[in-house]
């Protein structure tokens, strides 16, 4: 399926259009830019996003503070949104790393020799955006070893109505129905009754909720009543 025909789905479920039926560029437009507005959103939530990434970086000697982002001194592969998981490598050696806020960071750490490592410990994370700031402890050794981070990061924005999608499958069903809830205030009829596609939304998108939360742990969603 192509980016227009989740559009035209989210159309046909308020009854806009009909099945086969084309709507303006106008239109076209304007839901397009509401549909990758969800999609950002959804990208926000860990229970729906499909944008993971497991990222092995290289740390410097001597330096403790860094940037992590797309355009950061430690170079992500997409602007991250959260950090969840870290570990420090340097073969056949590794260590878990414990994430903590900056504040509880300063609270904390006490250092007054100086330490050094091969290995870190502690990773400190604030929520600065496009770019993290981070700090390690120890502060690396001569030859540190790598830091492997697992995180959250944005999800790609679709490129153009035209663009083919390549999502789980339980992806595209989700999309269509929610982004009728979201064009429902600007196309819906009046008199239209949105009970039913506001469970088919829910429904569909708990779905996907059930699935990540099945991989990373979690809860299973409650159930509808």
């Amino acid at each position: 399926n192509l980016v227009s025909d989740i559009i035209n789905e989210a159309l046909a479920d308020l009854g806009v259009i009909r099945p086969g039926e084309t709507i303006s560029a106008t239109v076209l437009a304007d839901c397009f830019m509401r549909l990758n507005q969800m999609w950002a959103g959804w990208g926000a939530e860990p229970d729906v996003t499909n944008a993971q990434y497991h990222q092995t970086l290289t740390v410097t000697a001597g330096t403790s503070a860094y940037t992590f982002g797309t355009g950061g001194t430690l170079v992500a592969t997409a602007a991250p949104i959260k950090i969840y998981g870290a570990q420090s490598v340097s073969a056949p050696f590794r260590n878990a790393v414990k994430i903590t806020s900056f504040a509880d960071f300063d609270a904390t750490i006490t250092d007054p020799m100086g330490t050094t490592s091969v290995l870190a410990s502690v990773l400190a994370v604030d929520n600065a955006y496009p770019s993290m700031n981070l700090k390690i402890f120890p502060v690396p050794a001569t030859s540190p070893g790598s830091l492997v981070l697992d995180y959250q990061g944005v999800m790609t924005a679709f490129a153009a109505t035209s663009t083919s999608l390549a999502l789980h499958p339980a992806f595209e069903e989700a999309l269509h129905f929610g982004l009728a809830m979201v064009l429902l205030p600007r196309y819906g009829r009046q008199g239209f009754d949105p009970a039913v596609l506001a469970a088919n939304a829910q429904n569909s998108k708990a779905r996907i909720v059930e699935l990540n939360r099945s991989i990373n742990g979690g809860p299973a969603p409650a159930p509808e009543r």
